[in-house]
């Protein structure tokens, strides 16, 4: 398919997951909206030296890309110039501080934000959440059908029936 020249940033938890729990779900659904014609941003691309990293911490001084200074920047930049902002924070067992910084960002310059996350039990249970949010729900597969339909690129009353691959 064409580019459209839409963007989605994929925000999430990183600090204290693997690198494969940071990346597999942002390459399935970069791969789904690449369909689409749509270009996913991820915080983890350029990154595959975090690879062997059992708990991926807030910062690798010694990574220029990796450094305090230039992972607020670049994820700051990317959340500023992307249309939509895909939040997952499912299965989350602590509050995203860099994710809570993003949604703040993105709903302060107007941007279509969708958080996935449960609907009980997840840290990031909060009003402030809720309301910077233009949809919450509860699955990836959701949060790409309603992506691609505000996106204006696919229509459930037209088209075939959306199967989407597994993207957790």
């Amino acid at each position: 398919m064409e580019k459209t020249g839409l963007r989605v940033y994929m925000v999430g938890g990183i600090q204290g997951m693997t690198y494969g729990e940071c990346v597999r779900w942002r390459v399935n659904v970069g791969k789904v909206l690449g369909t689409y014609g749509i270009e996913a941003l991820s915080p983890m691309r350029g990154k595959a030296y975090l690879q062997r990293e059992v708990s991926i911490k807030d910062s690798y001084e010694q990574h220029k890309m990796s450094t305090k200074a230039a992972i607020f920047a670049r994820d700051k930049w990317d959340c500023l110039r992307a249309d939509f902002i895909l939040c997952n924070l499912l299965k989350a067992s602590a509050v995203s501080i860099g994710s809570m910084f993003e949604l703040a960002w993105a709903q302060d310059h107007g941007k279509y934000i969708i958080v996935v996350m449960e609907d009980a039990g997840n840290p990031h249970i909060h009003g402030f959440v809720q309301e910077a949010a233009s949809l919450v729900v509860s699955s990836l597969d959701e949060a790409v059908r309603h992506l691609l339909v505000v996106a204006n690129v696919y229509d459930e009353n037209q088209a075939k029936v959306l199967e989407l691959p597994r993207l957790d």
